[in-house]
């Protein structure tokens, strides 16, 4: 899949067989999601309904797919290898309808705390979306530190 995109990288004009043209953009990378849209609907989702939607990237041709699933799991573990702890961990993070505000910095714990399972069930659907990304030649994009700390990194 990646292939066909290093080939095609400029606008093609297609016709039509009633004689209509417009024109198809193939580009090297197609970018797929935003930081909002995984919070406000993604974060619901259990892996039936990821594959679905992986699926259907695949079969439109996107190839870079934010991959936020599972964030915050992360950050929970490089937060306590800092020596924070529980109780300010659980000032921090957002409740799931509000994690793209906690990920971009705008607020912290409302609608919170999340529970254990919740990072833990997140972690592991992460790892089985990144495996189907993959196995479709897609490219995951990653999230990376945004600036945002808990207040107890202060301590």
């Amino acid at each position: 899949m990646i292939r066909f995109y290093y080939i095609f990288q400029r606008l093609r004009k297609v016709s039509l067989s009633q004689g209509n043209t417009f024109n198809l953009v193939v580009s090297r990378f197609r970018y797929y999601q935003n930081v909002c849209t995984v919070s406000y609907s993604f974060v619901w989702w259990d892996w039936p309904r990821w594959e679905k939607e992986i699926d259907w990237m695949a079969l439109n041709g996107i190839n870079l797919p934010l991959a936020f699933t599972g964030q915050e799991a992360v950050w929970q573990e490089v937060y306590r290898s800092l020596g924070l702890n529980e109780s300010e961990l659980e000032d921090f993070f957002s409740g799931p309808a509000f994690l793209a505000w906690n990920r971009m910095a705008n607020m912290d714990k409302f609608g919170g705390p999340l529970p254990q399972s919740w990072h833990v069930n997140q972690l592991y659907l992460q790892f089985k979306i990144l495996e189907r990304m993959r196995a479709f030649g897609m490219i995951p994009v990653l999230p990376a530190f945004s600036g945002n700390i808990p207040q107890g990194i202060l301590r």
